[in-house]
């Protein structure tokens, strides 16, 4: 028996949409225990929801979507193929959200500030998170060897990838370097700190959501009737 499984893009944007309120929501009830009554952030139930730690439900949804997006790109990447189109690229960025939901849940970028911090001979200020310096590296070559790529997209999902990545970077690269100046003028628990931690989150999980949306809508398009299929026996 086969089961097969087509995208509707508004209502998977809807529900990353939901997902993304709800942890949000979750995390500022419990940052007001703890940030404002003073609450220990050990306890299971605040950690559980606590959008600056890793292996908790917040990550894993964020690893899961990244690996939704690779999912997508992927299944763009055959449609086109079986069509006698280009799909090499689309492989190539399937293959970096592999990357990217494997660096989520297993926290590669945060591994590096050490060693760089040391290579760089600073221990805080702005490179406190140091890990930024070479994923902004990667990103600008990225950018650059695909941006023929891009120009080749239709101008609606050219729109809505450029966006999806602004908001992703704002939040992963732009809301932590800001983050570093806080930390160095407020305590860790603060509630700037807290507010900073947000949204971080919140513009980093937002530009995946849109991202994945954007692979739907495009797919809808250029892909009429492709659809995941599951066997069943």
């Amino acid at each position: 028996m086969n089961l097969d499984f087509k995208l509707n893009p508004e209502k998977l944007g809807l529900a990353l949409a939901r997902v993304i309120l709800a942890l949000g929501a979750a995390y500022i009830a419990t940052q007001f225990f703890v940030r404002v009554l003073g609450w220990s952030n050990r306890h299971l139930w605040i950690a559980a929801v606590d959008l600056n730690r890793e292996m908790n439900i917040p990550s894993l949804y964020s690893g899961g979507a990244m690996l939704l997006c690779a999912v997508l790109l992927a299944m763009t990447a055959a449609g086109e193929r079986g069509r006698g189109r280009p799909f090499i690229g689309w492989v190539g960025i399937s293959g970096v959200f592999v990357f990217l939901a494997a660096d989520e849940v297993l926290v590669i970028h945060e591994k590096l500030n050490d060693p760089l911090r040391a290579a760089l001979h600073t221990s805080g200020g702005v490179l406190h998170y140091a890990w930024v310096l070479p994923y902004l590296v990667l990103a600008a070559g990225f950018a650059a060897v695909y941006l023929p790529f891009l120009l080749r997209l239709p101008a609606r999902t050219r729109k809505l990838f450029v966006a999806s990545g602004l908001i992703f970077v704002g939040g992963a690269v732009g809301c932590e370097l800001i983050g570093n100046l806080i930390m160095q003028n407020a305590p860790p628990l603060s509630v700037c700190m807290g507010v900073e931690i947000l949204l971080e989150e919140t513009l980093e999980m937002s530009g995946i959501a849109l991202f994945a949306y954007a692979i739907a809508d495009y797919m809808r398009v250029a892909l009429p009737g492709l659809s995941l299929r599951l066997r069943v026996d």
